[in-house]
Order: structure tokens, then C-alpha cells, then sequence
């Protein structure tokens, strides 16, 4: 489990807040991620838990919404610098555009 937080609105509310729960299948090896956040009510749609296996040193997870569109979260893990980078993409009619890249650093 894990949470992420973006601090930078005007009034000192958080921009973006969300607790991110991560949980990994022994048998098959694939990992589901499920996103609870602050952009909109969900009931808990099974739309909104991505799945994902290992591959090298990043962790893919693909959220799949409709036929036509999807959303994919990729953990990179650098091992020179200890270090992840966080790859989101929106994805339409198999056209991904980047959506967000997020350096993840230890404190």
C-alpha cells in the first residue's frame, strides 16, 4: 500500500490525493493495482483495477475502460540510481499519449 499527493493547489488543499493498494498473485505471478482517489466516485468498478506481471526492471499495469480506450501505469526501476520513473499514458484507439512522467526518489 502506498499513497500519492500533490500538494500544489492555491488554497493549500491537496491538487490530487489518492492511496494506491498493490497486491500480487503468488500462483500466476501478476500483480493488480486499484487506485482510490480524489478525481471521482467510483463503486469499485473492476474496470478501475489494473493487472500487470514484471518484465525486466519495470512493472506495466493496464487499466482497460472501454473497447476503445485504456490507461497504462509503467514502474521503471533504474538500478544505477535506486530510482524509479512513473510512465502514465492515456491510450485511444491504440494511440498513447503520455500523460504524466514522475521521478520516484527514497526520502
Amino acid at each position: 500500500m502506498g499513497s500519492a499527493r500533490d500538494d500544489g493547489a492555491a488554497n493549500g488543499t491537496p491538487a490530487y490525493e489518492a492511496v494506491v493498494l498493490l497486491g500480487r498473485d503468488p500462483k500466476s505471478n501478476e500483480y493488480s493495482i486499484l487506485w482510490l482517489d480524489n478525481t471521482a466516485y467510483s463503486p469499485f468498478d473492476p474496470k478501475g483495477t489494473g493487472h500487470g506481471k514484471v518484465v525486466g526492471d519495470s512493472l506495466h499495469f493496464l487499466f482497460n475502460y472501454t473497447k476503445a480506450t485504456s490507461f497504462h501505469n509503467t514502474f521503471v526501476y533504474n538500478r544505477a540510481t535506486d530510482s524509479w520513473q512513473w510512465h502514465l499514458d492515456n491510450d485511444s484507439l491504440g494511440v498513447r499519449r503520455p500523460f504524466a512522467r514522475v521521478a520516484l526518489t527514497r526520502k
